[in-house]
């Protein structure tokens, strides 16, 4: 685990509400650029990050703002893919990967042509399922 909140952490925060009731959330710190609220992914310039940048497990910092009164630092690890939607995300793709794999196969060994699959792409291909 790292010592403090810094861009590409993954940060597991709870957001104390104004009720008193708090809600936990795990986002990325990413550069601006990178950033995708839905996804987990928070810009390093937004007033959120600001306010947890630098900041160390256990720590609890002050931020009113809507229904937020503070946020407590609980975990802080290395990013890259920390949160669920990104998970999600990454296992859809390697699922569409091996379902294009599959599909070459598939039409080259039932086709009288290659289909733009040659010899040694598809010996490529075989072996890697064969894994």
């Amino acid at each position: 685990m790292s010592s403090m909140v810094e861009i590409g952490k993954c940060v597991v925060v709870n957001m104390v509400l104004a009720s008193g009731e708090s809600e936990r959330a795990e986002l990325e710190i990413v550069a601006p650029e990178h950033a995708a609220g839905t996804e987990g992914l928070l810009s390093s310039e937004s007033p959120f990050a600001r306010a947890i940048l630098g900041k160390a497990v256990g720590e609890r910092v002050p931020y009113v703002r809507e229904d937020l009164r503070a946020l407590e630092i609980l975990e802080i690890r290395e990013g890259a893919r920390c949160n669920k939607h990104a998970r999600e995300r990454d296992a859809l793709a390697e699922i569409e990967r091996r379902i294009a794999d599959e599909t070459a196969i598939h039409t080259a060994l039932t086709s009288d042509g290659w289909w733009g699959v040659t010899g040694p792409e598809l010996d490529n291909l075989i072996d890697k399922e064969k894994k």
